[in-house]
């Protein structure tokens, strides 16, 4: 628990260290999920706003989900490095 000037801000962890909730007097509650490899997969902001993650089997970010649905898809050549965004309206940049 911290207390700064905007009031009080409380963390609850996973038995890994993952920072779960943030709660604040003032801005209200984040939530955040985990997958088993300790992996970001859902970060809810203070709104009620969902951000979905999603990753391959070598731990590489491959889609990014927004809470109205758009996805940005991640492409990655065999050293993991990253070549490609595509967003919703198959946009991509290399």
């Amino acid at each position: 628990q911290i207390t700064d000037a905007d009031g009080i801000i409380r963390y609850a962890y996973d038995k890994n260290g993952n920072v779960l909730t943030t709660v604040s007097d003032e801005q209200g509650t984040i939530k955040r999920k985990y997958d088993a490899l300790n992996r970001l997969t859902k970060y809810t902001d203070t709104q009620g706003n969902t951000i979905q993650y999603a990753y391959d089997e070598l731990g590489n970010l491959v889609t990014l989900t927004y809470p109205d649905g758009k996805q940005v898809h991640y492409g990655y050549d065999a050293a993991k490095q990253l070549i490609s965004v595509t967003d919703w309206a198959k946009r991509e940049t290399h």
